[in-house]
């Protein structure tokens, strides 16, 4: 009994030990379990196209191995797929801080910082890409900042090179298309469109390409439904349905961008980059009531670019440029190599009643950005006004080289012409202006203007008629 007794015992005691022994072996490969399921998780709720899921999954993935490799590229991809950028670019940084070499999230990062008109930070991205092999995805990503920098005769050359190595290939076509339309070779632009629509493109980045070039083509009809199917195509992904708000905004459809930007904030209602895109769309509309109640929701935040310059744009709005002149200032001092942001400091100096700044302001933006058309157009009308008709001239004209479709350039140019009384070379300019925006009533009534004071009386009376009848309380036409 007693021998029975002791060896029930020792039985007991072994399996005490082998569970212990079990236990140190499961508590030693858990976390590595645990993380594998975790990244697994994310990995079928992205799949699933269930991004908040996949995020919530990696995160917790990360808090058993901080230094993860991948698990922050996911999320970056993630993050996009909630129209976070912000927090994408975050995450790429993170990726990038574990593998430096890592040339595809430094063309994601790149990609990111060019949407964002970050030049400096994209070419500087661009400097580690080309570290790399060139892939045809870099290619297009230089010529897509070829463009922006308006060099479009580069960007062709990114584009064939991508073409010549994958002469089918979608992306490359594409934007081959959108580079010629901004060249002005239209003819080429459709042959190279009809090329790719032969291959009965799905894809909704080229979706959302085929809307940008009828954008281009001044055909939003055509762009919105392009947009639409890329939507469509992955409804759950609101970063395509912030690229549609965006669409809409550019358009001047105003009300249709704040209803996608609205249906996105239900679905991710602390979204900072919505709110404060809603912001601007509000601005736009003239509800600075509203827009400012997300102002001060948005204030806890400090050192926030964009949102001292969405506080500057409500302050021009409610006629505070003392207070917008403040905002802009701390936007400069964040961030003084944006040309952006010296441009909109010189609009509120303007509206201060300080043209001098404004010129400072606005010879800084172009400083940094000598193509930034805006700053020329400004710069261009403070000189008209103050009598600089040669300056005027001269800063409307490298617009008309760069942008021959810019009707404000030729509208500012014809001004000039009339102040030197180069009569023929105005008359030029307004009727380039009315075959660009044939509803512009002022380019009708400066071509009266020029024909009176070229002594041509029996044309200007004609020209004022025909202007009184399309818009009949048009007080100077009448006067005249």
């Amino acid at each position: 009994m007693l021998k029975a007794s002791v060896l029930e015992s020792r039985y007991l005691m072994m399996l005490v030990l082998c569970i212990l022994f079990l236990g140190l072996i499961s508590c030693t490969e858990d976390p590595k379990i645990r993380f594998q399921n975790w990244n697994r998780e994310g990995d079928t709720h992205f799949k699933r196209q269930e991004y908040k899921a996949a995020l919530t999954a990696w995160k917790n993935a990360l808090e058993i191995r901080p230094e993860a490799p991948d698990i922050y590229k996911k999320m970056g991809q993630a993050y996009l797929r909630t129209a976070s950028p912000s927090e994408a670019a975050n995450a790429f940084y993170h990726e990038l801080r574990v593998r430096p070499d890592d040339w595809e999230v430094w063309l994601e990062l790149a990609k990111l910082q060019l949407a964002s008109l970050d030049i400096a930070r994209a070419e500087t991205s661009w400097d580690q890409i080309q570290k790399g092999t060139l892939t045809p995805d870099a290619h297009i990503f230089h010529g897509n900042l070829m463009l922006v920098k308006n060099d479009p005769d580069r960007a062709e050359t990114d584009y064939q090179q991508v073409l010549s190595m994958s002469p089918g290939h979608q992306q490359a076509l594409i934007r081959l298309a959108i580079c010629l339309l901004a060249q002005g070779k239209t003819a080429q632009a459709a042959q190279t469109y009809e090329t790719l629509l032969a291959q009965e493109p799905d894809s909704r980045e080229i979706f959302l390409e085929m809307g940008n070039y009828w954008k281009l083509r001044n055909d939003p009809e055509n762009a919105e439904a392009c947009l639409l199917r890329a939507v469509n195509s992955d409804l759950k992904n609101l970063g395509m349905q912030k690229i549609l708000a965006e669409f809409y905004f550019g358009i001047a459809q105003y009300q249709k961008a704040r209803n996608v930007l609205k249906a996105i904030l239900t679905q991710t209602p602390k979204n900072r980059f919505i709110k404060k895109f809603m912001v601007e769309v509000l601005l736009s509309l003239n509800q600075t009531r509203e827009a400012n109640g997300i102002l001060e929701a948005l204030s806890e935040r400090q050192n926030d670019l964009e949102l001292y310059l969405l506080k500057g744009k409500y302050c021009l709005l409610v006629q505070e440029p003392a207070n917008a002149v403040s905002h802009f200032l701390s936007a400069v001092r964040m961030d003084s190599k944006l040309p952006v942001v010296h441009y909109f400091l010189a609009i509120a100096y303007l509206y201060k009643g300080q043209p001098h700044l404004a010129k400072q302001s606005l010879i800084q933006a172009l400083t940094l950005d000598p193509k930034f058309s805006d700053a020329d157009l400004a710069l261009a009308d403070i000189y008209y006004k103050e009598g600089a008709s040669d300056l005027s001239l001269e800063h409307a004209r490298r617009i008309q080289e760069r942008e021959p479709e810019n009707f404000r350039a030729h509208l500012i140019a014809g001004n000039a012409f009339l102040v030197r009384e180069q009569y023929d070379q105005a008359a030029k300019s307004f009727k380039t202006v009315q075959c660009l925006h044939p509803e512009l009533v002022s380019s009708a009534y400066y071509l009266g203007v020029t024909a009176e004071l070229s002594e041509q009386h029996e044309m200007a009376l004609r020209l004022y008629r025909e202007l009184l009848e399309k818009a009949p309380d048009l007080a100077d036409a009448n006067t005249r």
